[in-house]
């Protein structure tokens, strides 16, 4: 048996079995996020790193939660006021900054 990296580890403690390799559904695409984001070692990015560890303790068994909740948080932060998508939002002016 192949012996597991961290983040491998930490993938079957969220979902409690290990990875069958099987074709990726949503929960395998979000677990594979997961894995990308938390094995990334950029200091810049240690912030939302512990963001995401945050979200998945808060969310035990539940990592698509636990990502959605995560890239929420960060688009709030990034779009305070929302992205700018073209379209007026209620009680949004038009052309103001």
């Amino acid at each position: 048996m192949p012996v597991q990296n961290e983040t491998d580890r930490l993938l079957d403690t969220l979902t409690g079995e290990p990875d069958e390799g099987g074709a990726p559904g949503i929960r395998q695409q979000t677990l594979m996020i997961i894995g990308i984001v938390l094995a990334g070692d950029d200091p810049e990015q240690a912030p939302a790193r512990d963001l995401l560890r945050a979200r998945l303790e808060a969310n035990p068994g539940r990592p698509e939660l636990a990502l959605a909740e995560h890239l929420g948080a960060l688009g709030s932060k990034m779009f305070p006021a929302g992205p700018d998508t073209g379209v007026d939002l209620p009680g949004q002016l038009v052309g103001a900054s």
